[in-house]
């Protein structure tokens, strides 16, 4: 095993993206080549108490937590973190345009490839031309308020139609509701124009954080659930195609298990704000690493990236564990 693909399957164990983890097994693996799915404790806990599984257990668990005691305790990186920190309020004003980006990009990309808001609802080519015209519209910011309700309406009735397994792309939902709450329609046709729409939620830009915790917290901690904990057999075979048991030496069981709890954790850590610019600077890191690895259509995983870009800049905001909680937000409408 090369020292490359080494340092690529060490650093997703630690951090909670590994390759199988927060894609969404379905984008890897058809769900025809599925031959067992179900609940499954038993194949799940089978092998978790073995010594050669604990003993990686335990190597990465080390190595995850002198890592962290080197990023808090280092004065020289907590010099880079605090320059970090006072930079970034300069940035605040242009998320909502990464959000917009993010999620234009999704619709256009979905209507292209056939499918519905993602890669897990497939063969609804029949909904292409209204995505590609809400994505085109987000992106150049005309009619922004209606458009994002459209589209925060469309979510909810393929959530409908696809029997709750878009929960596991929340972050779709919770960024288009992140815009309306930002007010701001800079850079966009909308403010070109002076075009000002009713905005129901408008007085909530303090909380954009927090719902972009919620969202992104929120879609991990049903990917871990339902495909790690409720599937493990479908995990397991993404395990198995890939040959990840044979660069971490662990069974496909374990492996499914340790990636179910990791990103539980990553996933708890965000929806509660705790090392907010931590957890999602290294998650973005990661998940572009998965991204290369799977060679998956960039549609798929943009509103990840663009959520986890929105909280580095950011961090926790309100009703978090992150000191700068209680701080203002510049993210106000633009009249």
């Amino acid at each position: 095993m090369s020292l490359k693909r080494f340092f690529f399957v060490l650093f997703g164990a630690f951090i909670g993206f590994p390759e199988l983890v927060s894609a969404h097994v379905i984008y890897v693996a058809p769900e025809g080549s599925f031959s067992k799915s179900g609940t499954d404790w038993k194949f799940l806990f089978s092998s978790v108490l073995e010594w050669e599984n604990l003993l990686v257990a335990l190597v990465v668990l080390a190595i995850a937590l002198t890592g962290l005691l080197i990023f808090f305790k280092s004065k020289a990186i907590g010099i880079l973190r605090e320059r970090f920190r006072e930079r970034a309020v300069a940035y605040e004003e242009l998320v909502p345009w990464m959000l917009r980006l993010g999620l234009g990009i999704a619709l256009i990309g979905a209507s292209t490839s056939g499918t519905l808001i993602s890669p897990a609802f497939g063969n609804v080519s029949q909904f292409g031309f209204i995505q590609a015209i809400l994505g085109f519209l987000i992106l150049g910011g005309l009619i922004t308020v209606p458009v994002l309700l459209m589209t925060i309406l469309l979510y909810g009735a393929a959530l409908f139609a696809a029997d709750g397994i878009l929960l596991g792309n929340l972050e779709f939902l919770m960024m288009g509701v992140a815009v309306l709450a930002s007010g701001s329609s800079r850079p966009g046709i909308d403010d070109l124009l002076g075009i000002r729409s009713s905005n129901p939620a408008e007085s909530a830009a303090r909380h954009v954080p927090f719902l972009l915790r919620i969202g992104v917290g929120g879609a991990m901690l049903f990917s871990a659930i339902y495909e790690k904990f409720l599937h493990p057999h479908v995990s397991a075979l993404v395990v198995e195609q890939y040959g990840l048991h044979s660069l971490i030496p662990v069974d496909p069981a374990t492996w499914t298990l340790g990636a179910g709890v990791v990103e539980a954790l990553i996933a708890l850590l965000l929806i509660f704000g705790i090392a907010t610019r931590l957890v999602s600077a290294t998650a973005f890191f990661v998940l572009s690493l998965t991204f290369f690895y799977f060679g998956e259509a960039v549609y798929s995983h943009i509103t990840l990236f663009a959520s986890l870009s929105a909280l580095i800049v950011l961090g926790g905001g309100p009703w978090s564990f992150d000191k700068e909680k209680r701080r203002e937000y510049k993210m106000t409408p633009h009249k």
